[in-house]
């Protein structure tokens, strides 16, 4: 059967294997443990797993624009497939001078509950932090809206399948995009909310948290920092689930 050469993949830690090995850590021998990995070993495709715990989708779409181009160097368009679970449509980050901090359920946890690092309290993250939680429901959605019609038509312009699905939170259409200019607020902006909902390589039915609580639900490892995990054995029966998905887009795109 015709399968991809390379799969490029990408999430959160619900595609990095989290807390397989030990609570509240990703470990290097979780990697073996995570869909992507697993779904690499069962295609015998190559892989590169682009997974971060706690990332955004803003830096799912960076980190995967960039492997496709230099994939592109050595490999055909038509032997690559990029498959990503799309995590929680709030997430956000903030860059400093010298480092990278994702804001998260996680870190809403630890803020609450006094466990941040110290490099977390430091005044500018903070302030970021403040932005953030303040920041509209409605504008992350639909900076998200932006961001799979960006990637869809990177990919499609390099002739590259794609499969997606929602890790955590099922996407909607919120009631205005505030980031319009004003000269366009009053136009409808309904192009992309239809291609998103109607895309037959974007699996907007059902979530991975979803399947996993409804078949799995004894299944759970690690402490839960902002949502629960699971383990191997669950792990391979949604990379299961996911295989012939993938394979059906696979060969029926053109």
């Amino acid at each position: 059967m015709n399968k991809p050469t390379l799969l490029i993949l990408n999430g959160c830690s619900m595609a990095s294997g989290f807390e397989c090995t030990e609570p509240g850590k990703q470990l290097p021998s979780d990697w073996k443990h995570s869909w992507p990995y697993k779904l690499c070993e069962l295609f015998q495709s190559h892989g590169h797993n682009l997974s971060k715990p706690g990332q955004s989708n803003w830096s799912i779409l960076v980190n995967t624009q960039a492997v496709v181009s230099r994939s592109l160097k050595y490999l055909p368009s038509n032997e690559i497939m990029v498959v990503i679970g799309w995590t929680e449509f709030t997430r956000s980050e903030f860059i400093s001078d010298d480092d990278l901090y994702y804001f998260n359920a996680g870190f809403n946890q630890r803020a609450a509950n006094g466990t941040l690092e110290e490099k977390l309290k430091q005044t500018n993250v903070q302030n970021a932090y403040k932005g953030w939680v303040e920041q509209s429901i409605d504008s992350h959605m639909s900076k998200f809206a932006w961001t799979y019609w960006n990637l869809i038509h990177f990919l499609k312009v390099y002739n590259i399948k794609y499969y997606f699905f929602n890790a955590i939170s099922q996407p909607y259409i919120p009631k205005k995009d505030l980031l319009l200019t004003a000269y366009l607020e009053n136009e409808n902006f309904t192009e992309y909310w239809d291609t998103m909902f109607e895309d037959p390589n974007y699996n907007t039915i059902e979530t991975q948290f979803e399947w996993l609580t409804k078949n799995y639900p004894n299944h759970i490892v690690g402490d839960g920092i902002g949502q629960h995990h699971w383990n191997p054995e669950a792990l391979t029966a949604w990379t299961e689930y996911l295989a012939p998905r993938i394979l059906d887009r696979w060969n029926s795109q053109a």
